[in-house]
C-alpha cells in the first residue's frame, strides 16, 4: 500500500515496489481541497497495469482541481509514461527532486 499524507491543500503519496502492483483507485480519491498532488517514485523502476490505470482515472478525476506532480522519477519509469502518452499530461521530476517543488 502507498503512504499517503494529506497536508492542508497538497496530498504527497509515496510509491514503492509493493504499490507499484497493488495500489488502486479506491486510495486515489482525496478531498475536494486539495490542489497540488505529488507522486514520490523514488526507487520505482517499473509500475503495472493496475496503479497505472488507477493514476489514469485519477488523473482524469482531478484535472480541473489538482496539479499532478511526478517526483524522483527514474529513467525507466519516465520511459513507461512517455510511451503511454501520460507524459504529456504530467509533471515529471528527475531523481532527486524534494518534495517542496
Amino acid at each position: 500500500m502507498a503512504e499517503i499524507e494529506i497536508n492542508a491543500d497538497r496530498v504527497l503519496v509515496r510509491l514503492d515496489a509493493p504499490a507499484t502492483t497493488e495500489l488502486t483507485r479506491e486510495e486515489l480519491v482525496f478531498p475536494e481541497n486539495i490542489r497540488h498532488i505529488l507522486l514520490d517514485c523514488r526507487g520505482v523502476k517499473m509500475i503495472t497495469s493496475l496503479p497505472l490505470a488507477a493514476i489514469m482515472l485519477m488523473l482524469d478525476r482531478e484535472k480541473r482541481r489538482s496539479q499532478l506532480e511526478f517526483l524522483n522519477v527514474e529513467p525507466e519509469l519516465r520511459h513507461l509514461l512517455e510511451r503511454t502518452g501520460l507524459a504529456r499530461w504530467l509533471k515529471i521530476h528527475p531523481p532527486g527532486t524534494d518534495q517542496d517543488v
